[in-house]
């Protein structure tokens, strides 16, 4: 298919930078305004408004135009939308700097523990100049020892327990740090915790965890401490496991049912017997039925990975009787599941805040919105469960698809298969010299430019 021209204009790249989006930028970038609220896809047919397919951020089939920039399938190159979320949380891709970061500043006055007028932090600015990853390594290394927030006093002291002279100069030279004794920051799973050797009050707890929004805000804010189980109806009910048993024989049971009826009319074909003769209870189950529209069904019949629906007895005389399922709404891939999940998990977090929930049920939401937020990103985690399909199957993560041999660098940028190229098995022989290797014929007779030996390209 042949692609029309884009109408941009053309500007000369001057340069390629790698970073991080700030909030702020993310939602100018987004043509949705107000962000995605809705977990839904299609909405009578159409792509929803809000929704996961916002007819905003693009055109799905041939027929629609892009409500941004009214280009067709082929000429709109989609846009940007943005889901906002009730709490920060952690992205999974830099807990480990973030735990760096909140070890070189002070837990309460967010204070760099270390003072920067200290003559070894002037060292390290002189020789990393635009080198902020060594920057970072040589500040965290001069900070992850210190315990209190004193501006450089601690460092006065000699290993052997004897004062400085100079300590008294260095102490007016101090940069106001607040005096109080910080935490050991660790790491299990996706929770981060604050665990303190000394405790600065009495009333003081020693371990505390530390939320998205406390970090985000420098401040100690704690909502709720219970660990994360996905499985918890099932550890706290023994008769859990059987219950979900049962809800799978019955849906089983369901299908069976279903799977024979031709006709939604609310149980009223069931009233009738293979014979044709009439149920005496019909009337009676007539009136009990849920108010099916009374419409035949079709056959769902499956070729590869082509749904087709087929009726035996048609509706409406202009309906066909086979038609294509194109999949809208039905097949999705896994990163709109998971973004349904995060949608539908952070409505129900902005629900329970609004509706003054217990703190603990505020707290169960926000870890589950963690999970679905660091799952999205990476579902590979050690120590933490996968999310998975309906059948199973793991979900692929952003990283899934990027990594590895087969991932979208290596298998389709770096490896792409191209026109007139190949490669092909090179072997000794006995009948060949020492110095020679042997080519298959079929490809030394496929050549696309056929080289041939002189004595000029001789090696």
């Amino acid at each position: 298919m042949a692609m029309a021209d884009s109408k941009a204009p053309l500007r000369c790249v001057k340069k390629v930078q790698f970073g991080i989006l700030s909030p702020d930028e993310i939602r100018r970038m987004s043509v949705t305004e107000g962000g995605i609220k809705f977990p839904e896809t299609m909405e009578g047919g159409r792509p929803k408004l809000g929704g996961l397919m916002d007819p905003r951020q693009g055109v799905i089939d041939r027929s629609s135009r892009c409500q941004t920039c009214a280009g067709n399938m082929t000429e709109c190159p989609g846009h940007f939308g943005h889901i906002d979320l009730a709490k920060p949380v952690f992205h999974v891709g830099f807990v480990t700097k973030t735990i760096k970061i909140l070890r070189c500043v002070c837990f309460y006055c967010s204070k760099l523990l270390v003072s920067p007028s200290h003559p070894k932090v002037r060292d390290v600015v002189l020789k990393t100049k635009g080198q902020s990853r060594r920057r970072q390594a040589f500040i965290y290394d001069l900070c992850k020892g210190k315990n209190i927030c004193e501006g450089g006093d601690e460092m006065d002291i000699n290993k052997d327990g004897a004062e400085d002279p100079n300590s008294l100069q260095n102490k007016k030279q101090g940069h106001g740090g607040c005096g109080r004794y910080q935490p050991n920051i660790r790491r299990s799973g996706l929770d981060l915790t604050a665990e303190w050797k000394h405790v600065n009050e009495d009333s003081q707890e020693k371990k505390i965890p530390l939320t998205g929004k406390g970090v985000l805000l420098g401040k100690n804010i704690c909502e709720g401490g219970d660990e994360m189980d996905i499985n918890k109806d099932v550890a706290e009910d023994p008769n859990s496991l059987q219950v979900l048993i049962i809800c799978r024989r019955r849906q089983a049971f369901i299908y069976d049912l279903c799977k024979g009826k031709n006709i939604c009319e609310g149980g009223d074909e069931m009233d009738i017997n293979k014979d044709g003769t009439e149920d005496p209870n019909s009337l009676q189950n007539k009136k009990q039925g849920h108010g099916g529209c009374g419409r035949y069904q079709p056959n769902i019949r499956r070729s590869g990975l082509d749904l087709t629906a087929e009726w035996k007895h048609v509706n409406e005389d202009s309906q066909e009787k086979k038609i294509p399922l194109t999949g809208k709404g039905v097949l999705l891939d896994d990163l709109t599941h998971k973004l349904a999940d995060i949608i539908k998990c952070n409505n129900e977090l902005i629900r329970n805040e609004s509706s003054g929930a217990a703190t603990h049920v505020i707290a169960e939401n926000i870890k589950m919105l963690q999970f679905h937020v660091a799952t999205l990103t990476d579902n590979d985690m050690p120590g933490l469960p996968r999310a998975m399909q309906k059948s199973g199957k793991p979900l692929k993560a952003i990283k899934a698809r990027l990594k590895g041999k087969e991932g979208r660098i290596r298998g389709n940028l770096m490896g792409k298969r191209v026109d007139f190229s190949a490669r092909t098995v090179i072997t000794p022989d006995p009948n060949l010299r020492i110095d020679q290797v042997g080519v298959p014929r079929s490809i030394a007779q496929n050549m696309t430019f056929p080289e041939i030996v002189t004595p000029f390209n001789m090696d």
